[in-house]
């Protein structure tokens, strides 16, 4: 796995803002650029048995890994709760070889469909949003390679 590229993610201005009216007045907030994804690499783990998302940050940080359901564990920063990688049993999902790529990217996007419903930190919403768009526009690169 440490062999993959990493993708680099250039987000829209949009992606990384909101808005919302505080005590009446309309007000843009930013996300922490601490918590935009900048790079994405993905691959499968010939050792863990896994197919791995990885995300990258400024600075880092160590992690701790939870399930999350049968065939997903992610792994989040200790303190920041940013996520920074999604592992897929791959094989668990006794998946055929033409199969492999459609069962990894759908555990994937449900994944994220759970963690935007209910985030491990509500602080972190923007984090997990943000790390989905960063999937989802580099994923054909990153199933190149299982195609």
């Amino acid at each position: 796995m440490e062999s993959q590229q990493w993708i680099r993610v250039k987000l829209q201005s949009e992606k990384v803002k909101h808005h919302q009216k505080v005590r009446g007045l309309d007000v843009t907030m930013y996300v922490s650029p601490y918590d935009v994804p900048e790079a994405v690499r993905g691959g499968y783990d010939d050792k863990k048995k896994r197919f791995i998302v990885e995300f990258k940050y400024i600075g880092d940080e160590s992690t701790e890994r939870r399930s999350f359901d049968r065939y997903v564990t992610l792994k989040v920063g200790k303190n920041s709760q940013r996520l920074y990688a999604i592992e897929i049993d791959a094989d668990g999902l006794r998946a055929s070889q033409v199969q492999v790529k459609v069962a990894v990217q759908h555990e994937v996007e449900q994944a994220f469909a759970g963690l935007v419903e209910r985030p491990p930190s509500q602080r972190r919403l923007d984090n997990y949003q943000l790390a989905r768009e960063a999937f989802t526009s580099t994923s054909p690169q990153l199933f190149a390679a299982i195609a």
